[in-house]
């Protein structure tokens, strides 16, 4: 089986879990042959769709739900890193001071503007093509996209751009959409349908030892990126990331992703609001199926039936997230994951 990471080999979430466990042997283990490539997120998700690769690292829940949209396609999110979102808007020194100061500018993305940043913008009533405008920038380069001529802003993630302005000294302005109320997410693992109806035990297995891989780059920050930045130069260095740029990179995303694990759903936000939601439900829902484990009732913890639960349906979305929060689950499959139910090793797959 394949994962294309959604940048390079850098030391951020859904890609330095990965790359951990490929390295610690935690595929072997389960008797997987899992191939790892570097891409870009945005590249991946036609991919995806047509199974040419059956896992990849998407940005947020709403970038996924954007592209299953283009794409006609049924991907499945199977693990959900960080409960926030972690894209702000950088803006050049002197440009702006509020977000209604980029009325009628260009703002410079890699490939499309974030999801966060793109709903900060229009909840300040800014609608990308009617009240600004948005170009393509070439490279990953923040310092030198901030001296690109025409266009005022960039969006960026927190734990990498804003990070190396700071350490050249470059004076800029964040818009962080947090600070103005918008939910997000981070680090999506994703796989498609077709493979997860063919192979569902490959794909469990896949995720149980991705998720070890997060325990260990949790667990130790500097080795876990050190595993990325020696990926990174095995590779060539493309985009040529530093180890210390790597190092901060993962030190500031596990952080997030720590402090934000629990075993609550995230409350609302961009990926609820279109459904995805839902998901987590019928994953539950599946896994309980699949390992005879009967929902029960939110209320009496009786075995739910038409004739005792006349309202099923809501009994069985609230059923199914406490099954999810007993479970621990951080991930929408995650029951599949860690349940005591599931076998951990089979032939090798993929």
């Amino acid at each position: 089986m394949l994962y294309l990471s959604s940048f390079d080999y850098a030391a951020t979430a859904s890609i330095v879990e990965v790359l951990v466990a490929k390295s610690k042997g935690y595929y072997d283990d389960v008797c997987l042959d899992v191939q790892i490539k570097p891409s870009f997120s945005t590249d991946n998700y036609p991919l995806i769709a047509a199974n040419e690769a059956q896992f990849s690292s998407g940005g947020s829940f709403s970038e996924v739900v954007d592209f299953a949209g283009r794409n006609d396609a049924g991907f499945v999110v199977l693990a959900v890193d960080g409960r926030t979102g972690i894209d702000a808007l950088i803006v050049k020194a002197g440009e702006a001071t509020t977000l209604e100061d980029l009325q009628g500018s260009t703002i410079g993305v890699k490939g499309l503007i974030t999801p966060s940043v793109k709903a900060m913008l229009a909840k300040a009533g800014l609608v990308e093509g009617a009240d600004y405008q948005t170009v393509l920038l070439e490279g990953f380069d923040p310092k030198v996209h901030i001296e690109v001529p025409g266009i005022v802003a960039f969006p960026g993630y927190k734990s990498n751009e804003p990070l190396q302005l700071e350490a050249a000294g470059i004076e800029f302005t964040l818009f962080d959409p947090t600070d103005y109320g918008i939910p997000g997410s981070f680090g999506i693992i994703y796989s498609n349908a077709t493979f997860l109806d063919e192979f569902p035990t490959a794909a469990e297995d896949f995720m149980r030892a991705t998720m070890h891989g997060l325990a260990d780059a949790i667990a130790d920050p500097t080795a876990a990126a050190q595993v990325a930045v020696d990926a990174i130069n095995a590779n060539g260095n493309a985009l040529f990331l530093s180890p210390e740029g790597e190092i901060a990179r993962w030190a500031v995303d596990s952080k997030l992703v720590s402090s934000l694990s629990s075993t609550e759903f995230p409350p609302g936000g961009d990926a609820r609001d279109r459904g995805v939601g839902v998901c987590i439900d019928r994953a539950v829902r599946w896994h309980c199926a699949r390992h005879q484990h009967p929902l029960r009732c939110h209320h009496d913890r009786r075995p739910l039936r038409r004739d005792r639960h006349p309202d099923l349906a809501e009994e069985l979305t609230r059923s199914a997230r406490c099954h999810a929060s007993r479970h621990d689950m951080s991930a929408l499959v995650t029951a599949r994951i860690r349940c005591p139910g599931l076998s951990g090793r089979g032939r090798r797959r993929g």
